[in-house]
């Protein structure tokens, strides 16, 4: 497994470097704008770095379905099953690849903005007004968050456990699609179109068991009062916010759904792509 786990980090190696160097001028775009105090140039800098965290995560997961797509459906196949290792050791160094790879690179990316945002705000607006700020803003639109750390780190946690589930399914949609059509055309098509029918199916799982993720409550905004002190009015509105439980909730199904398609396409590889 350490080997497989080597050979795998390897092959994906050039693509983390690329995003890793698309960071760096980013940032120093973001950093030349502070000393020059150019909004316009700070302002592109942080639009740049929230794209290139969002997508460089996006590619990170991605690249192991492609990896193992062209493994599948290749001469580099042959290589794979060749080695003196069972499907679910190879599916296995896989996964894990992709999923420290994701963690490693979703708590750079969150350490990087928690460093610029402080950079940014230090000599303006201490963060706790900035947050308040931010949560003000989300209340016009009727959502209330409470940003602190545990309801960040149960956020993390789901986001990431939900994208490592979207990445296994894609793995499962990909051998299904290669043990009937391996080497036929149109074969990534029609893996992707059976991904999208499996992660509709998959969503409609989790948020059966994780249940709705928004919570709806009436928050007094307002009261009028008469001349003696009572009320005689009062104003609301509905607010939107989502439990930092729903996030742990979903977060462990993610994960649950994740061991199964994991072993679902080891066994799948095992008994119809295996030499």
């Amino acid at each position: 497994m350490k080997n497989l786990f080597k050979y795998e980090f390897r092959k994906t190696l050039p693509t983390k470097l690329i995003i890793l160097g698309i960071t760096a001028i980013a940032q120093l775009v973001f950093l030349v704008g502070l000393w020059q105090e150019s909004d316009k140039t700070v302002a592109i800098g942080v639009a740049l770095l929230v794209l290139i965290a969002t997508f460089g995560i996006m590619v990170i997961g991605l690249q192991s379905v492609l990896t193992l797509h062209r493994d599948m459906n290749t001469k580099q196949s042959y290589m794979l099953f060749m080695t003196p290792n069972s499907c679910y050791k190879i599916l296995g160094a896989k996964m894990l690849e992709n999923l420290l790879s994701m963690t490693i690179g979703g708590l750079f990316f969150f350490g990087l903005g928690t460093l610029d945002i402080a950079l940014l705000f230090n000599e303006y607006v201490r963060i706790d007004d900035l947050l308040e700020g931010l949560q003000d803003i989300l209340m016009v639109f009727g959502y209330h968050i409470n940003i602190d750390a545990g309801y960040m780190a149960c956020f993390t946690f789901g986001m990431l456990s939900g994208w490592f589930s979207v990445v296994t399914t894609a793995f499962f949609a990909d051998v299904v699609s290669s043990a009937l059509l391996n080497g036929k055309k149109y074969n990534l098509l029609l893996s992707f179109v059976f991904f999208l029918i499996l992660s509709y199916l998959v969503g409609q799982v989790g948020s059966a068991i994780a249940g709705d993720a928004l919570t709806r409550t009436e928050q007094v905004v307002g009261t009028t009062m008469d001349s003696m002190g009572n009320v005689v009015y009062t104003s609301s509105i509905e607010t939107r916010s989502t439990s930092p439980y729903y996030f742990l909730k979903s977060g462990a199904v993610s994960l649950v759904l994740s061991g199964l398609f994991y072993v679902a396409t080891a066994e799948l590889m095992q008994r119809k792509l295996s030499v």
